[in-house]
C-alpha cells in the first residue's frame, strides 16, 4: 500500500500540482448469524480503494477508485487534475493552504486475538453452543446470535511529507 501511495505522489508531482495527498484503504469485514440452532448467514467482504486529492490551477480536484494498479492510479491522478482545472473556471479566488508542518505517525488498535486468524468453523461452533444453551431456558422461543469483525488499514501520504498509517 505504501509503495503505491508513494507512486501516486510521484504522479501528482509530475502533473505540476502545488499540493497533493493520497489515501489508500483496505477494509475486511466478516459477519456470522445463527438462529434457533442453524447458521443463518455468513458474509465476508474485502474492499480496497484509493482517493487522490490535489491542488492545481488554484482549485481542488479529487478522484477515487478501487483499481489499485499503477495504470489506474495514473489515470485517477490525471482525472483529479482535470477536475481541478474545471473547478478553476468558476472559482472566485485561489485556494491557499495554511502553513502546516508535516505529520508522521502510526496507530494500531491493540488486540490480543486476531479474529481473522480464528477459523470460521470455530466461530460458528461457538455461536451454536451459545444458541443451544439459550434455547434450554424455559420461555425462550427465538434465539438469534451474531458475530461481526472488521479490520481497516489506511495509509495517508502528502506531497508535504506527511505519512500516517492506521
Amino acid at each position: 500500500m505504501r509503495n503505491l501511495a508513494e507512486f501516486a505522489l510521484d504522479v501528482i508531482s509530475g502533473l505540476g500540482a502545488s499540493y497533493g495527498d493520497v489515501r489508500i484503504l483496505e477494509k475486511r469485514n466478516q459477519k456470522i448469524e445463527t438462529k434457533n440452532g442453524k447458521v443463518g448467514s455468513v458474509d465476508e467482504l474485502e474492499t480496497f480503494g484509493i482517493g487522490i486529492r490535489l491542488l492545481a490551477h488554484g482549485s481542488w480536484g479529487f478522484a477515487s477508485g478501487d483499481d489499485l494498479t499503477k495504470k489506474s492510479v495514473e489515470k485517477l491522478a490525471k482525472h483529479a487534475k482535470e477536475i481541478a482545472k474545471a473547478s478553476a473556471l468558476v472559482k472566485e479566488k485561489n485556494v491557499i493552504l495554511a502553513d502546516e508542518p508535516k505529520h508522521t505517525g502510526e496507530w494500531r488498535t491493540p488486540i490480543k486475538i486476531d479474529p481473522f486468524e480464528i477459523s470460521l468453523e470455530q466461530k460458528v461452533e461457538l455461536l451454536l453452543k451459545i444458541d443451544e444453551i439459550c434455547r434450554k431456558v424455559q420461555g425462550i422461543q427465538v434465539v438469534l446470535g451474531e458475530m461481526g469483525f472488521a479490520r481497516n488499514h489506511q495509509v495517508f501520504l502528502s506531497t508535504e511529507g506527511s505519512v500516517i498509517e492506521q
